[in-house]
C-alpha cells in the first residue's frame, strides 16, 4: 500500500506532480514564542495581525535597513544590495545571527527580501509578524497569492531586479507606516491563523479524509473533482474576506482548484 502525499502549503501542493485536495496540506506554524515577541516588540495584534502605526515600539527602532533571507542566489543579492546602496539603504543578509537576536533584528528593519521561495520559509514570515514588508519574485510559492497574500509592488515579476527593486524600496521609505498597516496585515493574518490548534485540525482533517474517500486522488483527472474551477476564485481574495472557518481552522475550501 502507498503512503499518501501531503505537501505543507498551495504551490507546493499543485507543483510537484501532484494534484493534491486540502485535506492533503497540513500547515506548518511560527512558534509561539515569536508571536510573543512580535506582540511585546512592535505591538502585533496576535488575533488578527493589525499592528498600529500610531502606538507601534517599532517607531524609534526602525532603519533603513532590507534583511535577505540566506538562500537568496548570490547574484540577486549582489543586485540587491547594489539597488539598496543606491537609495541610502543597508541590505544585511540574515545568516549566523543567533535565535535570541532575531526579533531585535526584525524590529529595526523595513524590508525582507527572499526569492523563488519553494516552501513556507522561517525567517521571512518571522520578519514579517515584526512588522517588515516582505518582498519576493513570482517564483513557486512566491507566485501563489493563497500562500502569500502580497500586494502587487512587492512582487517582482519580470525585468531587472534593479528597475522593479528601486521604486519598490522609495516607496517603502516614502509610505512604510501606511503599507506596514494597510497592506501588509493579510500576509500577518494568514501567517497566524496556522498555529497549533490549526495543524490539530488539518491533520483531523486528513485522516477523516483518508478514510472515508472511495477514490484515488493523486492523479489530476480524479483530483479534479475535489477544486472548484479558477474563475470561482477573485484575484483580490485574501484572508479578510473568509468566512470565519478560515480564521479557526485554516481551511480555504474555495481555493481546491486545478491549476
Amino acid at each position: 500500500m502507498r503512503c499518501p502525499y501531503l505537501h505543507h502549503n498551495h504551490w507546493l501542493a499543485h507543483h510537484q506532480g501532484h494534484d493534491l485536495p486540502r485535506e492533503r496540506i497540513i500547515t506548518p506554524y511560527i512558534a509561539p514564542h515569536v508571536v510573543t515577541q512580535a506582540v511585546k516588540l512592535v505591538g502585533l495584534n496576535a488575533y488578527d495581525g493589525e499592528i498600529s502605526e500610531v502606538t507601534t515600539p517599532k517607531r524609534g527602532k526602525l532603519g533603513n535597513v532590507v534583511l535577505i533571507d540566506d538562500d537568496v542566489p548570490r547574484n540577486v543579492v549582489t543586485s540587491i544590495s547594489a539597488t539598496a546602496r543606491k537609495v541610502n539603504m543597508t541590505a544585511r543578509v540574515v545568516k549566523g545571527i543567533p535565535q535570541m537576536e532575531l526579533p531585535e533584528v526584525y524590529q529595526s528593519a523595513m524590508v525582507v527580501i527572499d526569492w523563488c521561495m519553494r516552501g513556507s520559509e522561517r525567517m521571512p514570515l518571522e520578519a514579517a509578524l515584526h512588522g517588515v514588508l516582505l518582498f519576493t519574485n513570482a517564483c513557486q510559492s512566491g507566485a501563489d497569492f493563497s500562500d502569500y497574500p502580497l500586494p502587487s509592488y512587492a512582487v517582482h515579476r519580470s525585468g531587472s531586479i534593479e528597475a522593479w527593486l528601486e521604486p519598490a524600496l522609495k516607496l517603502a521609505q516614502a509610505d512604510y507606516w501606511t503599507l506596514m498597516s494597510d497592506f501588509a496585515p493579510p500576509l500577518r493574518e494568514r501567517i497566524l491563523t496556522h498555529n497549533r490548534e490549526a495543524m490539530k485540525i488539518e491533520a483531523r482533517d486528513f485522516v477523516d479524509f483518508e478514510t472515508k474517500r472511495t477514490m484515488r486522488i493523486d492523479e489530476p483527472d480524479a483530483a479534479a473533482t475535489f477544486y472548484v474551477p479558477l474563475a470561482a476564485l477573485r484575484s483580490d481574495e485574501h484572508p479578510s474576506h473568509l468566512p470565519p472557518v478560515w480564521n479557526s481552522t485554516g481551511t480555504r475550501p474555495e481555493q481546491r482548484r486545478k491549476l
